[in-house]
């Protein structure tokens, strides 16, 4: 049998202790929500929909608890979650990586998934950004189709 500790336990015990951001430990939750419908054009395949804006800062989305759901777009679509590029606090650009959220949810049918279908283990991501970071919906396979929706929220935890 063992008993181990994790890192931010070791943290909190080191001499000094070492400081666990709030992204980790008692952080709040905060929410964004969004609606999105296409204007009365389609947008060609790969046509992206911008969703949100995350706060400039340290944002740790949590996927799990967040939602996106959709109307019926048509036989063989697919949509991804992402985000457009941006820059760290550094001043290091980070490309953009339009499934980096969620690659090939179906949308033929109107339906609402938790985005988490590329991370693994926690199903979190964090976000360091200078001015903030657009979270985005990429429709692929065909095209966005006029007035079709996307709405839903994005639960975070800033530091």
């Amino acid at each position: 049998m063992t008993q181990e500790k994790s890192t931010q336990i070791q943290n909190l015990e080191a001499q000094p202790p070492i400081g666990i951001p709030t992204t980790d430990w008692k952080g709040a939750l905060r929410i964004m929500r969004f609606e999105f419908r296409q204007g009365g054009v389609a947008g060609i395949a790969g046509s992206l929909a911008e969703l949100v804006k995350l706060p400039a800062g340290n944002i740790r989305v949590l996927l799990h608890l967040s939602r996106v759901n959709f109307g019926a777009m048509g036989t063989g679509r697919t949509m991804d979650i992402g985000w457009l590029a941006y820059e760290t606090p550094g001043g290091t650009a980070v490309v953009a990586d339009p499934n980096g959220l969620d690659d090939g949810i179906s949308v033929a049918s109107a339906g609402s998934i938790a985005p988490t279908g590329t991370l693994g283990g926690d199903e979190t991501l964090l976000f360091e950004s200078k001015s903030g970071v657009v979270l985005t919906a990429q429709v692929n396979d065909g095209t966005l189709p006029a007035n079709a929706t996307i709405g839903g929220y994005f639960v975070y935890v800033q530091d």
